[in-house]
């Protein structure tokens, strides 16, 4: 009885083992995507991904399409999205393409296949697949040489208008270090918003110094402290109005507003007289519209409408103030537009 089981054991390990060997000696094929990023870790060195017309692209990575075959129970698993194929990263110094040849930058065109090693390996799995064919098959990239340089943090609002030197009390780093193509030195920018502003007139605020072009690092943490204002803003005014006109757009195509007496009535507005933060008042000399006439539906049903001009002012910019407002009625009339 006992050979018996014994024989028994044995057949089972066996017919085990031939289960197991006849599986793998089954080959499948399958195709999956490889995400491949190429770097550099020499910060003098920028990698960007080209398109189909050779132009530089905003990616990190690029997908692409592999042709694999091995086992069945991996390919069935990858079939099944059981299996996440690793990133393939690789360094651009190690694969030898940071020989420039002495110009500022320089294309090349790595083939896939040599990236992979051949094989696409995967996320918690000590197997591979055999990589056969790719596409693309080769990566068209371009290397830039960067020249180290030190620059000047410009300190802007939210409209891109710079902040006057005189409100910054302190900035640091006062200069950024950093890597940019051709050597380029424009200023770093960082920007502030209106709550931001207001803060760093307390204490130090942290933001994120924009690095123009092309540059390692892209951009780099600063802490700006801005003077109180305490100072009397300077007096501007405009002297040539414009009135602009808003309107329901029920309104639109249908009615026609005509201001009476408007030369008049923009005598009576002029000059507009204002002070405040130097990119308020300069937000208010650029508009087109510095007062608006609000016309409302209900003035279709009233005779004689009037009411007074409103003053368009810079959104956002609560230190911006109007002197001596005029708030005189302007009459106008609704004509209707005959088709």
């Amino acid at each position: 009885m006992q050979i018996n089981v014994k024989t028994i054991i044995v057949v089972v390990l066996l017919s085990a083992l031939v289960w197991i060997f006849a599986e793998r000696a089954v080959v499948k094929t399958a195709i999956v995507d490889v995400e491949i990023s190429l770097f550099s870790n020499n910060a003098e060195f920028m990698v960007q991904y080209l398109d189909g017309q050779g132009e530089p692209t905003a990616e990190i990575s690029r997908r692409v399409q592999v042709n694999v075959k091995g086992p069945a129970s991996l390919i069935q698993a990858l079939q099944e999205g059981k299996l996440t194929p690793r990133i393939v990263r690789s360094d651009i110094e190690a694969e030898k393409f940071t020989n420039l040849a002495g110009q500022d930058y320089r294309d090349f065109t790595p083939r896939v296949l040599d990236l992979l090693d051949g094989k696409v390996t995967f996320e918690d799995q000590d197997g591979y697949l055999v990589a056969e064919e790719v596409n693309p098959a080769v990566l068209p990239i371009r290397v830039t040489k960067l020249l180290p340089v030190s620059l000047r943090v410009q300190v802007v609002g939210e409209n891109d208008i710079p902040l006057p030197q005189e409100r910054i009390e302190s900035i640091e780093p006062a200069q950024i270090q950093a890597y940019v193509a051709g050597g380029a030195t424009n200023d770093a920018v960082a920007i502030l918003n209106i709550s931001q502003q207001q803060k760093a007139t307390q204490q130090p605020v942290t933001v994120s110094a924009r690095i123009p072009g092309l540059a390692r690092p892209k951009d780099v943490e600063v802490k700006i402290k801005l003077m109180e204002e305490t100072t009397i803003w300077p007096i501007n005014q405009i002297d040539r109005l414009q009135v602009g006109i808003c309107k329901p757009y029920s309104m639109e195509g249908e009615y026609r507003v005509i201001i009476e007496d408007l030369e008049a009535r923009k005598d009576s507005y002029s000059p507009i007289r204002f002070q405040g933060p130097l990119s308020a008042v300069d937000a208010y000399k650029n508009e087109p519209y510095p007062l608006i006439l609000v016309v409302k539906e209900e003035d279709l049903k009233t005779t004689n409408p009037a009411r007074p001009l409103l003053y368009n002012l810079p959104k956002g910019e609560p230190q911006f103030t109007i002197i001596d407002p005029v708030s005189e009625p302007v009459r106008f009339q609704l004509k209707k537009i005959e088709e």
